[in-house]
């Protein structure tokens, strides 16, 4: 609450302009909220990936996300009962839902980041709830822990990591970075192309590059950016793609004018005007 005081401050002054935001939802509150629970959450906790495969297969993968919703059950029941102080870590878990359902942006589940909103929560009271059983059978807390913590990187880390993160490694804003130093040493100031990768170019900029939203996900964060960019002259605006949705058609001027740079997976057309 205290961290959020000046958010809270800013929307009571701007007649909560913070609920304006631009989203394409269309989903129901109801429907939002069966999907926090069947992919948003498996998502967030490693159970399933991008592509909405479940990472330990169909079989396992739905069990294991049962028994961390009893294990949840049980650790939120333990600490109801301790008593008040406690019960801070059960009821955002139970609120904190029906609450997410009515926001139109949190519809969008395909990497499960909206699931942060509650993970802490649950991952407190899997863990009372663990402590709660194991303690049972081995009577001890530093055993519960150490299985907890073993068994939580063996499950639910490890296969996702291994399956996801690739086999890059080193600076992971390097591309955006050389993005911007090409664009720089080319006195281009305006970039358009995909959604991924315009808005970091315009962050590390400082704002310095102004950028536009074409192509999927057609969605506008950053409006007055977008307006800037629209109303320059074609051949001061160089385009950004993903290598997997290298889309021509967006581009202004034709393609041969235009130099291709690769930058990762970021794929950086420059006019040769520039």
């Amino acid at each position: 609450m205290v961290v959020n005081l000046p958010f809270v401050a800013w929307n009571l002054r701007n007649d909560w302009d913070s609920l304006n935001q631009p989203t394409t939802g269309v989903d129901s509150p109801v429907t939002r909220l069966g999907r926090f629970f069947t992919e948003l959450m498996p998502r967030a906790l490693g159970l399933r990936d991008f592509d909405d495969d479940w990472t330990l297969g169909r079989g396992i993968g739905p069990i294991i996300g049962i028994v961390i919703v009893v294990l949840t059950i049980v650790g939120a029941t333990n600490l109801w009962r301790r008593g008040r102080a406690e019960r801070v870590w059960v009821l955002p878990v139970v609120i904190a839902w029906p609450i997410m359902s009515l926001f139109g942006n949190l519809e969008y589940v395909a990497d499960g980041r909206y699931g942060m909103i509650v993970l802490p929560f649950v991952i407190v009271d899997v863990v009372v709830g663990a402590s709660v059983i194991l303690r049972r059978v081995s009577r001890t807390a530093f055993g519960s822990a150490t299985v907890m913590v073993a068994l939580w990187v063996a499950i639910l880390v490890v296969p996702w990591a291994a399956g996801n993160l690739g086999d890059r490694t080193g600076d992971p804003n390097a591309d955006v970075r050389g993005i911007v130093t090409r664009l720089d040493d080319a006195g281009i100031t305006r970039l358009a192309g995909n959604f991924w990768w315009v808005l970091p170019v315009e962050y590390a900029s400082d704002q310095r590059i102004r950028t536009e939203v074409v192509g999927n996900p057609y969605v506008v964060r950053l409006p007055d950016s977008h307006r800037i960019v629209q109303s320059a002259e074609d051949d001061r605006v160089a385009f950004v793609f993903d290598a997997t949705d290298e889309d021509l058609d967006r581009l202004r001027l034709p393609v041969e004018r235009y130099e291709r740079q690769v930058f990762g997976r970021a794929v950086l057309y420059v006019p040769l005007t520039a």
